[in-house]
């Protein structure tokens, strides 16, 4: 059995998993503008049937109370094997049922709930002792390549879309990095792909990374490549057109940080 002190210690990728949601949660931009246009969205005759009959109008600042108050809890450690799970599932319906509300500008988070799910797995192992962390390593170094397998995917599936739609024009053309640099590009950017030689150079380089990430993973050490050349082409994307995707990139460091760990080298 493990000592009471065992419940008050989670996994850093639960603390970073908490600390994400809690920021989307707690966000304006998440979620608090729904609630109060929703009776006009669910007046409108030609909108789905299944947002009707899960309406959070009158529960959302409970719904969103529940998920933040499981956000500090997972972060701070107390019981993490339940309270993971309790905010895992919170997360997921809550956040199935705004993208049912807005399907068509929702932002996928598919990734936070497949870790989500591994981050309950490794609460789970960590509590029941099936096996003993100390004892079998392995096995927790096994979902944290898991993650990395899943993000590498992430990008790969991402510069495959980009060559199903767009063919290499979408490269060499460059036309939807242009649109994107006109609607909400930095001033750095605009300055460094006003022209189309680099807006080509830059496309080029955008589907090469992602087709290529998931390779990185059968090198030796390879999901700290993959951490760090990511890190740089999230930030580099930021710079120039204002898109982070941070929810994903802000997982690197955990990982990294528990690989090591599981594997005793720090």
């Amino acid at each position: 059995m493990l000592s009471y002190q065992m419940f008050f210690q989670s996994n850093l990728i639960s603390k970073v998993l908490a600390f994400t949601i809690l920021a989307l949660v707690a966000s304006r931009e998440y979620g608090i503008f729904l609630p109060s246009i929703e009776p006009i969205m669910l007046s409108d005759s030609s909108f789905k049937e299944e947002a009707k009959i899960f309406s959070l109008v009158q529960f959302y600042p409970v719904a969103r109370a529940f998920l933040i108050g499981s956000c500090i809890l997972v972060f701070i450690g107390v019981y993490p094997a339940i309270t993971v799970t309790l905010l895992v599932i919170g997360f997921l319906f809550l956040d199935c049922y705004f993208a049912n509300l807005t399907p068509e500008v929702w932002p996928n988070f598919f990734h936070l709930h497949f870790i989500g799910i591994c981050c309950i797995l490794l609460e789970s192992l960590r509590y029941l002792e099936f096996p003993a962390m100390p004892a079998s390593p392995e096995v927790f170094t096994t979902v944290y390549q898991v993650i990395f397998i899943q993000i590498g995917l992430i990008y790969f599936f991402s510069g495959l879309a980009k060559l199903i739609h767009g063919g290499v024009a979408w490269a060499h053309n460059a036309e939807s990095l242009h649109l994107i640099l006109l609607m909400r590009g930095s001033s750095l950017g605009k300055l460094i792909l006003s022209r189309p030689f680099p807006r080509r150079m830059a496309g080029t380089g955008t589907i090469i990374f992602e087709l290529f990430v998931p390779v990185l993973l059968f090198i030796p050490n390879g999901f700290v490549y993959l951490s760090i050349s990511a890190f740089l082409f999230h930030m580099a994307t930021y710079a120039f057109i204002r898109i982070s995707f941070w929810h994903l990139w802000g997982f690197f460091p955990a990982l990294i940080f528990e690989i090591l760990r599981s594997s005793g080298r720090i």
